[in-house]
């Protein structure tokens, strides 16, 4: 609402398009029974417009290496001991094994904002690594080493066969791919990629809805013609997430906090 305004003469700069700022009052109105919100134009001037320049302080993350630790369990109990507030990072069966010396662990999905994170999985992958980061947006990091040693084609496939067979047996058939990563250790793509040389294999069958669950059931029993193709982009995935371990362990620690070129 702009009292006057039809009856003022518009100032020059006041053009169609102009940018201004506008000095109003808001407040809600009942009309008619109908909930509205009125705006009442009070005063406006024309904006000046600049250059906006926005500098950020780079973070500073302070970074504690126990990559090449060589009893890293005692050197993370010991670690505990001194900080309460530690998030820690670990996958697949990593994290039973740490649940069982009563040490409580999360899985990149369950991440929260914490000013400490420790990694003790090695992630699987860059993107996995940057994404886990940026959640936590921690203002240290404790970086351990453990290889979850599922980048072997048949020790991942036996991993992931085992949770379909417990998908079907105990939650209805359905599973979250999300979920079936942070088991395996390994990226969404590997999984799904896992996935589908089971049903190509005959193993079983799937079907992924648009909430990112896989709803298992009976294979066919048979391989078919595309299995050799889907067995290729398996191991593909699993030798990428390899090297990425691989570099993971002998790269310098603040190389592996940067953020990727570009982004």
């Amino acid at each position: 609402m702009w009292w006057g305004g039809g009856i003022d003469q518009l100032p020059d700069w006041l053009q169609a398009g102009a940018a201004l700022d506008l000095l109003y009052t808001a407040r809600s109105r009942d009309y008619r029974g109908k909930k509205e919100v009125q705006i009442e134009w009070l005063e406006a001037r024309p904006t000046e417009i600049g250059v906006l320049e926005v500098y950020a302080e780079p973070s500073v993350v302070e970074i504690t290496d126990h990559r090449d630790s060589s009893h890293p369990l005692g050197e993370l109990k010991a670690l505990l001991g001194e900080h309460e507030d530690v998030i820690v990072w670990a996958e697949a069966e990593d994290q039973d094994h740490l649940l069982k010396q009563g040490i409580q662990s999360l899985d990149r999905y369950h991440l929260e904002a914490g000013k400490e994170l420790l990694i003790w999985t090695i992630p699987a992958g860059g993107l996995e690594l940057r994404a886990a980061l940026e959640k936590v947006s921690p203002a240290a990091v404790y970086l351990f080493s453990v290889d979850p040693r599922m980048d072997n084609r048949q020790v991942f496939l036996e991993r992931l066969l085992g949770l379909v067979k417990y998908a079907l047996a105990s939650r209805g058939g359905k599973a979250a791919l999300s979920s079936l990563a942070a088991a395996t250790a390994q990226r969404e793509k590997t999984v799904r990629a896992g996935v589908d040389y089971l049903v190509a294999g005959g193993y079983l069958s799937a079907e992924l809805d648009n909430e990112g669950q896989i709803c298992f059931g009976e294979g066919s029993s048979s391989p078919s013609d595309d299995l050799s193709r889907q067995l290729e982009q398996l191991q593909t995935l699993l030798r990428e997430t390899a090297a990425f371990r691989s570099y993971y362990t002998r790269a310098e620690a603040e190389s592996l906090l940067e953020p990727p070129a570009g982004g």
